[in-house]
C-alpha cells in the first residue's frame, strides 16, 4: 500500500514539473486547487488536464508567432529575441529579413539582453546583417555585453 502512494505522489510531481515547463514555453494550463488523491477519478480536472486546450495557444502555431510579434512590439524582451531569430533565419512564418532581425535585437539589447548586445556588436564589427561597419558602435555594444 505504501509503495502505491509513493508511486502516485511521484507521478503527480512529474506531471506538475512537465506542465510547468510547458507553461513557461507558452502551452498547458494548470490548476493548483486539486489534491493528489483526485488523480484519475472521473470528473477530476487532473484526469483531463492535458486534453483541454480551449484557452491555450499551441507552441509553434501561427497564432503563437502572432502573439510573440505583438508582445515584441509591446516591449517584451524575450519575445523580441524570439522574433529577431525568426526574421534572421526566415522561419516561424516570417520572411527572412535581416533589417527586421537587427531592429528587434536592438530593442532587446537596449533592455539589457547580453545575447542581443553581442549580435549587434558582431554585426557592427564586421559590417554584416545590413549594418555598416562601425567599430565605435561595435566597441560600445561589446562593453555593454560584457
Amino acid at each position: 500500500m505504501g509503495f502505491e502512494v509513493e508511486r502516485r505522489r511521484r507521478a503527480s510531481h512529474t506531471k506538475r514539473v512537465l506542465c510547468c515547463s510547458i507553461l513557461l514555453l507558452g502551452g498547458c494550463s494548470t490548476h493548483s486547487d486539486r489534491s493528489a488523491g483526485d488523480e484519475g477519478k472521473p470528473g477530476s480536472s487532473v484526469a483531463s488536464d492535458h486534453k483541454s486546450t480551449k484557452n491555450t495557444v499551441r507552441l509553434g502555431s501561427p497564432e503563437w508567432y502572432t502573439d510573440q510579434l505583438a508582445a515584441a512590439d509591446k516591449g517584451d524582451m524575450f519575445a523580441q529575441l524570439r522574433v529577431a531569430d525568426c526574421f534572421y533565419i526566415g522561419s516561424c512564418g516570417f520572411a527572412k529579413d535581416q533589417n527586421e532581425a537587427m531592429r528587434y535585437w536592438d530593442l532587446a539589447a537596449e533592455q539589457g539582453s547580453g545575447f542581443a548586445q553581442g549580435q549587434l556588436a558582431t554585426a557592427y564589427q564586421f559590417g554584416i546583417n545590413g549594418l555598416q561597419k562601425d567599430l565605435t558602435q561595435a566597441a560600445k555594444w561589446w562593453r555593454r555585453a560584457a
